[in-house]
Formats: C-alpha cells, sequence, structure tokens
C-alpha cells in the first residue's frame, strides 16, 4: 500500500510547523532528494514524522520519550531527509535496512550531531555483552563469528552438522585467536571515562571486500598484491604479468563500494619504471585530482623500492563525467590562472614498506582562489 502522509504540507509556505507544531516539511521535494531516496522517499518522510509525534506529540509509546526533544536540523524533514544523504556510509541499496538511533551516543535528543544510521540488526546487537574485531572487521555475535569462519576460513567444526553453533569449538578458536591478539574482544559496556563503545560506522566497515580487502590477498606465493608487484619488478623487470587487479568479478556483491580505479600494471623499460592506470568511472571534479596524486605518490614508492627510475604515467578512464552542480566552479577553475606543477619529494625513505604519510612532502605547491565542490552522489 502506498504512504500517504496524514500530516498537510503548507503549499504556499512549506517553511510553517504545520506537524505538532514543531515541524515543518521544507523542501522535499528537491530532484536530487527524490532521485536519490527513490522507492524509499515515503518511508524515509514517515520516519521523519515519527520523530515528530514521538517527542512532540501524543504517539502510544510517548511515555518512553518523555525527556527526549528534536533538535533544530531535524524539526526540518527537508534537512533531515539532507543529513541522512550525507550520513548514509552504507549506501543507498541499504535505505530500507537502516534506522535512525540516537541511543547510539546515550542521547536523549534527535538531531545531526546526536544521532547515527544504523542497521536494525546492528542495532539489536549494540546490547549483546561482548563484540569481537577480526580480519579489520567487526563481528556482533558468536554466530556472526563462527559462519565467518566456516564459509571463509573453512573452519567447518564450528558448525554442528544441522547449521547450528558448536560452542565449544567456537570458544576455543576464539581463546585461541586471542591469545596471538588476532582477535579483539571489545566489551560492551561503560569504560571509565563513562562512554559506551560505539564504532560500528567505522570505514572499514562500510566497504567491506573492496579496496584494501583485495589488495591485501595472497596471490601466486606472495602475501598481497603490493608485495607481488615488488618481487615481479625485481626478480623478472621484463615480465608483461606485473599487474594489480581489484574488480574481483566474484565479490562484487560483497563489495558497498565497487572500486571505481581498479587495475593497474607495471612496466620496465631500461632503468625507467612505467605505470599504466585503469579506471571505470571518473568524477573529474572531485575523484581525478586525488586519485592521480595516489597513484602518483605510489609510482614514486615502488620506483624507489625497486631502485627505477619513475617515468610516466598512463591513464585510462571509461567514463569521466561532471555532475551538473560542480559544472560552472569547474568552467571557472579551467578558465582561472594557471601554475608550474608542485613536486613530490619522499623523505626519510627506507621500505615502501615502512612508509608513513607523512614522509610525502609537496614542493612548490602554489594555486589560485579556494573552490568547495559538494560530494555527488
Amino acid at each position: 500500500m502506498k504512504y500517504v502522509s496524514k500530516y498537510k504540507k503548507n503549499p504556499k509556505d512549506p517553511y510553517k510547523r504545520t506537524v505538532f507544531g514543531v515541524g515543518y516539511y521544507g523542501e522535499t521535494n528537491k530532484p536530487e532528494i527524490k532521485e536519490y531516496f527513490g522507492e524509499n522517499f515515503r518511508t524515509w518522510i514517515r520516519k521523519w514524522e515519527n520523530i515528530i509525534k514521538r517527542c512532540a506529540g501524543k504517539a502510544d509509546r510517548s511515555k518512553w520519550y518523555k525527556n527526549v526533544f528534536v533538535g533544530e536540523t531535524f524539526q526540518s524533514c527537508e534537512l533531515f531527509l539532507e543529513w541522512v544523504m550525507k550520513n548514509n556510509f552504507y549506501g543507498k541499496d541499504e535505505l530500507k535496512n537502516l534506522d535512525i538511533d540516537k541511543d547510539y551516543y546515550k542521547s536523549n535528543c534527535y538531531d545531526a550531531d546526536t544521532c547515527t544510521l544504523i542497521r536494525r540488526k546492528q542495532n539489536v546487537n549494540l546490547t549483546l555483552k561482548e563484540w569481537y574485531q577480526y580480519d579489520n572487521l567487526y563481528f556482533f555475535s558468536k554466530t556472526e563469528l563462527a559462519k565467518y569462519f566456516f564459509k571463509e576460513k573453512s573452519i567447518k567444526e564450528v558448525l554442528k552438522k544441522d547449521g547450528s553453533l558448536n560452542n565449544r569449538e567456537i570458544d576455543k578458536y576464539i581463546k585461541s585467536l586471542t591469545s596471538v591478539k588476532k582477535i579483539k574482544i571489545i566489551k560492551n559496556e561503560i569504560n571509565k571515562d563513562n562512554k559506551i563503545p560505539r564504532f560500528i560506522l567505522k570505514p572499514i566497515r562500510s566497504i567491506n571486500k573492496c579496496y584494501g580487502y583485495q589488495i591485501n590477498k595472497n596471490i601466486l606465493g606472495y602475501k598481497n598484491q603490493l608485495d607481488y608487484i615488488i618481487g615481479e619488478l625485481k626478480k623478472n623487470p621484463n615480465s608483461r604479468r606485473v599487474i594489480t587487479e581489484l574488480w574481483n568479478v566474484k565479490e562484487l556483491g560483497d563489495m558497498n563500494l565497487q572500486p571505481c580505479v581498479h587495475l593497474t600494471q607495471w612496466s620496465v623499460i631500461g632503468n625507467k619504471l612505467y605505470l599504466e592506470v585503469r579506471q571505470r568511472s571518473c568524477d573529474v571534479a572531485l575523484g581525478l585530482v586525488a586519485n592521480v596524486f595516489q597513484y602518483s605518490v605510489l609510482h614514486k614508492l615502488v620506483a624507489l623500492e625497486c631502485g627505477l627510475e619513475p617515468a610516466e604515467i598512463i591513464w585510462n578512464i571509461h567514463n569521466v563525467h561532471i555532475y551538473d552542480r560542480h559544472y560552472d566552479k569547474l568552467i571557472k577553475q579551467v578558465n582561472g590562472e594557471t601554475f608550474e606543477p608542485a613536486k613530490i619529494k619522499i623523505n626519510n625513505f627506507k621500505s615502501i614498506f615502512d612508509f608513513k604519510p607523512d614522509d610525502i612532502e609537496i614542493l612548490d605547491y602554489k594555486y589560485g582562489e579556494k573552490i568547495s565542490y559538494e560530494i555527488a552522489i
């Protein structure tokens, strides 16, 4: 059934507080808002209405919200929806599975600085006594951890034949891996600073099996893809197979963010190291400049590690695009004053595997008027 709001908007004044005298809709029909929420648009308006109803109205469960209120930002449905767009680290596909949670920060206020987006299942798991960190991932119950052991590590003993949890075996593996510091057990309790551990929305949880997860996989006897290209460039510099690839077709469905820059190929001619990069999709205003800088640094680090001189980078982009909201600013930028390119210097270099971001020094960097771009999704 299609949801129809019982709270009436005021077409002449969308900023009139028509929801319990507290909430107002604003411009909720902005194209970028409707496009982002898609089929979930009405659902999220209803979520906002329920927040106002609980805190300012006479909801059936209002006794649970006697001391809870709505902050200035969330009093506006327009600003509430825009906040969701900016803070949804899970991606648009998860909109139907997300809720707004104020208890995450132990708050009695619904507002931009006191709430977070959280999956319903994770919201329930916040009440468990302990959580687990393993393989750069978080697990919120023994069951989740056991299934990961079974599926990813092929440890069949942790589950019984009927698929139920073999508590004795999973406890044994947790104890063993905790003793060698491969599993970190995080107690769900208030610490000495009167703070509750909250970590679910860290980036390592948001992209899942993408980027670093793929780079860190064993390959052809090497511990990861970076180790592979270093080893091959040193032992077999004439190879045509010195390639890294992040586009793992088998695991694309497990990536919350599928890679844009996904392939590199490295070639040695004489004493010079050439790098070819392949990018499937590129946002010119924000993505391109960041990606080029990142791979320029990587190019220099690999060359230093292998005793080679960095030569050209060949960059292939399949779909290069400019968002409409960036267009005018980009035109202004490309027609602005130009400068000689800056230089990148790597200090204190010992090994690429001991590299730290602070070792990068940018020399002779000059720029004109500062231009800020909105992140477009």
